[in-house]
């Protein structure tokens, strides 16, 4: 027993051992990654995360941060991709228990359809799906004959935000430590197919696993944007090519907007696409979340 145990017995500590989630996305994975425990320091977290964004740049994979302290994006990806039988769900369910099947390994059997999925997904991308998913959402909001973009989101007043020059999702606000993670290894052959990796999505108003990775290409071949960190209803991107003037950062930021709204709905008391255009031009990180 710890000294912490002995003082606080009572209080529980993080495990430091991959949890049935956290197991259960290493299974569909399938690719090298590091355990990052739940309450990991702020600083030690991301070092971590930019040593393996240096040893990715020469081995040629992606590191991702995938929050797995909630059930809920591990049930997405195994449904998403027709794996569904591999969850054990108890009796208990709804309780939020969560069991898998006996190993928390994936069959040959499984592991073809899995790569069948992917594969299938990239290779079904079309150059004009991006556009066909904003133009729909679009239309979307047009069938609101009193909404209009400009006037209600589009604002004349830049508010202050801060700039983001990290990742912000894998973390509790309260404490600034780490959620249980995995820092997964991607072995993509583009960057932007990390998506067909980890199709969340398809809820609410998060845009579908396809529609998600038509996004993340047009957004790698424009700003080099490339998918950082994933929870069950967020998503961050890290960007190397920022939008350079302001006309670019807003048409940016009504693009964003048709992704998530609630981007700029939600995010702030006070916020409109001006403020987003003006951070998109300095912020390395993109963040969204859905409600």
């Amino acid at each position: 027993m710890g000294i912490l145990r002995r003082i606080f017995p009572g209080k529980e500590q993080p495990p430091s051992e991959p949890s049935a989630v956290s197991r259960a996305i290493a299974a569909y994975l399938d690719c090298p990654y590091e355990y990052i425990p739940q309450g990991t320091a702020y600083g030690e977290t991301v070092r971590r995360f930019n040593n393996a964004v240096a040893e990715g740049n020469e081995q040629g994979y992606v590191p991702v941060l995938i929050a797995t302290n909630e059930v809920n994006l591990a049930e997405m990806l195994y449904d998403n991709a027709g794996l569904s039988d591999f969850l054990n769900r108890s009796s208990g369910y709804q309780d939020r228990q969560f069991a898998l099947k006996e190993g928390f390994a994936l069959t040959d059997g499984e592991k073809s359809r899995l790569h069948a999925y992917r594969d299938s997904m990239i290779a079904g991308l079309r150059d004009t799906d991006a556009e066909d998913f904003l133009r729909t959402r679009m239309a979307e909001s047009a069938e609101d004959e009193e909404f209009d973009l400009e006037e209600e989101w589009g604002g004349e007043e830049i508010y202050f935000e801060f700039s983001r020059d990290s990742f912000s999702a894998p973390f509790d606000d309260d404490t600034q430590k780490s959620h249980e993670l995995l820092l997964a290894k991607i072995p993509a052959a583009e960057p932007w197919q990390v998506a067909a990796w980890l199709p969340m999505g398809g809820w609410n108003e998060c845009p579908a696993p396809e529609e998600l990775l038509a996004m993340a290409k047009r957004w790698y071949d424009k700003y080099r944007a490339v998918i950082c960190c994933v929870t069950s209803d967020e998503l961050e991107f890290r960007v190397s090519d920022l939008p350079t003037d302001m006309e670019e950062a807003y048409a940016l930021a009504k693009e964003q907007y048709y992704f998530c709204q609630d981007r700029v709905e939600q995010y702030a008391d006070e916020y409109n696409l001006r403020t987003l255009a003006d951070n998109l031009t300095k912020s390395p990180f993109w963040y969204f979340w859905w409600d």
